[in-house]
C-alpha cells in the first residue's frame, strides 16, 4: 500500500460515520507546499461549507495523530463537485442520474451525449435525452464510451 491508500483506509470509517464517502485523495507539492486535497461526497445533502468544516474538524486530529504524513502539509477538504467524471466501471451507481457522456463513436452525429442514465444491461448503458429538441431514447455500448462525468440539466 502507498500513503494515499493508508489516509484513505485511515479516514473512510470516521466519514462513513458522518455520512461521507471520499471520491478522491491526492498530496502535491504546489508553489513550494505540500497540500493534501481530500475531495468528498454524500449521498443525503450537499458537501457545502458547513459540512466542509465539519470533515476538516474530524479529518485533522486524525491525521495529526496518525503520524503517516512526516512533513509539514496543508490540509485541503473539498467536495467532489457536481459534474466530478464517473468511471466507467461505477456507470451502476448512477442510475437515474443525469449525465455526460462522451463517446469514441458518434451517435446521430454527436460526440457527446447529455441524457438521464435510465438503465444498465450486459455491456450496455440506456439513456434517454433529447438531441436538437427531439427527444430519444437509446442503448450504448460500453466500450463506445470514452469518459463520462455528472452534468447538470438545464
Amino acid at each position: 500500500m502507498n500513503l494515499i491508500d493508508d489516509i484513505e483506509k485511515l479516514l473512510k470509517p470516521p466519514l462513513e460515520h458522518i455520512g461521507a464517502s471520499i471520491y478522491e485523495i491526492t498530496l502535491k507539492l504546489e508553489q513550494g507546499t505540500h497540500v493534501l486535497h481530500v475531495a468528498l461526497m454524500r449521498e443525503d445533502g450537499p458537501v457545502d461549507l458547513d459540512y466542509i468544516v465539519k470533515a476538516t474538524e474530524l479529518i485533522s486530529p486524525i491525521l495529526d495523530g496518525s503520524k503517516l504524513i512526516d512533513h509539514r502539509y496543508m490540509l485541503d477538504v473539498s467536495s467532489a463537485g457536481i459534474e466530478k467524471p464517473i468511471p466507467i466501471e461505477h456507470l451502476r451507481d448512477y442510475i437515474g442520474t443525469y449525465i455526460a457522456v462522451h463517446l469514441r463513436k458518434p451517435f446521430r452525429g454527436e460526440n457527446k451525449l447529455e441524457a438521464a442514465l435510465v438503465g444498465i444491461s450486459n455491456d450496455n448503458i440506456s439513456l434517454e435525452g433529447f438531441i436538437k429538441g427531439r427527444k430519444y431514447t437509446t442503448e450504448i455500448s460500453i466500450a463506445d464510451i470514452d469518459k463520462v462525468r455528472e452534468a447538470i440539466k438545464f
